[in-house]
């Protein structure tokens, strides 16, 4: 039977494990509960801050989708106020149609027929 057994090369430094020559079980074991117990307060932890970012993140898409809403609604008024600016005249087009009214009014003064001179009256002396 002895024959059926491997054996594994030892590592350099010892037999493996904590490294310790020989030390005893129940110290070993009670370092390693320690262990346990702060790596489940970590886990605790983490835990809980999972669920604070999830909770946070159900939030912020809430608010998102909050926040799209607002945008379309603003992006509708904004064509709207677009539109009626495009309607406005602009300065440029106001001072051309003021120039094009005193041109015309030049141009009819000039245009328009002067009234001839009245005829000479006859004053007559003494017809009364």
């Amino acid at each position: 039977m002895t024959e059926n057994i491997v054996t594994f090369p030892v590592p350099p430094g010892g037999r493996g494990g904590s490294g310790s020559d020989g030390g005893d079980l129940s110290s070993r074991v009670a370092r390693l509960e320690e262990s346990s117990i702060r790596m489940e307060k970590t886990l605790e932890r983490l835990e809980a801050g999972q669920r604070r970012l999830e909770e946070g993140q159900t939030k912020i898409v809430t608010d998102l989708a909050d926040l799209r809403g607002r945008v379309g609604a603003l992006d509708g008024r904004i064509q709207g106020v677009e539109g009626r600016f495009a309607q406005i005249p602009t300065a440029l087009q106001l001072l051309g149609f003021a120039v094009a009214v005193f041109l015309a009014a030049g141009v009819l003064r000039f245009l328009e027929p002067r009234p001839s001179a009245p005829p000479p009256t006859s004053v007559q002396q003494g017809s009364r």
